[in-house]
């Protein structure tokens, strides 16, 4: 348990009003040292940004559903690789390709809103 004493001051310039503080820590192991001031300056320079359309922050119903089948494919087509039952297999393309189908949904997860 700490405890703090606050020192605020208000620095006033023509654009920007900058409000600082700069707490102690008094049971700090450096007994005295100042922390960095906590900033906000409150301005405005008269760009306006438009809302962002609530259809386009939706992703479409049917992307999870592809995201998951993709991440499952890839798994079970790596298991299936590594126990033998596909064609031809113990073979590196098949990792590969699981993988790269693990990388897509992953990409894709990243992407989903």
């Amino acid at each position: 348990m700490t405890v703090r004493a606050k020192a605020k001051s208000k620095l006033v310039h023509k654009d920007a009003t900058v409000d600082t503080d700069t707490s102690y820590d008094s049971f700090d192991s450096s007994f005295g040292r100042k922390r960095p001031a906590k900033k906000s300056v409150n301005r405005t320079d008269g760009r306006y940004t438009a809302p962002i359309p609530k259809s386009v922050k939706r992703s479409p119903r049917w992307y999870p559903v592809v995201l998951l089948v993709l991440l499952f494919l890839g798994v079970l087509v790596i298991i299936l690789n590594f126990v033998g039952s596909l064609p031809s297999s113990p073979t590196n393309w098949y990792t590969l390709v699981g993988l790269v189908l693990i990388l897509v949904s992953v990409v894709m997860a990243t992407r989903y809103r």
